[in-house]
């Protein structure tokens, strides 16, 4: 009988314990996640600059926008031809922690982006477009 009771008292200390660090748990486990949603968006920007700044090197891509979530970079904007708008994917696709590369970008066969002989870029965002009348293909 001595055994039996020291079983249950065991099982009751138990279960108070546990009980008692369950809020402990829980305030480790939320102060975790938001340690990865901290160094989640530090990468995301780190990518998002890596990116512009490789872009930044081709004349005809510095029309591009950048957007990264959570490693997932989304291309838009003008380029001139299909051959640019692959190129920039591989460019976005080398960086480290990307994890898949979207890419939106529009041809636009007049050029209506940015004069490449300005040299002068709006922001790292990209500049305004357009052009009259232009017609812009999605590909």
């Amino acid at each position: 009988m001595r055994i039996r009771s020291v079983g249950i008292v065991g099982l009751i200390l138990f279960a108070y314990e546990a009980v008692a660090a369950a809020p402990a748990y829980a305030l480790i486990q939320t102060a975790a996640q938001n340690t990865e949603q901290r160094a989640a968006r530090t990468s995301d920007a780190d990518i998002t600059r890596q990116v512009e700044e490789r872009l930044w090197k081709s004349v005809d891509l510095r029309a591009v926008e950048v957007h990264t979530d959570r490693g997932v970079v989304t291309l838009t904007g003008n380029v001139p031809s299909v051959a640019a708008s692959a190129r920039a994917s591989g460019i976005a696709r080398k960086i480290p922690r990307v994890r898949l590369v979207k890419n939106e970008l529009t041809r636009d066969p007049a050029g209506s982006g940015p004069d490449p002989s300005a040299g002068v870029r709006s922001g790292p965002r990209g500049a305004e477009h357009g052009s009259g009348g232009t017609s812009i293909e999605s590909f």
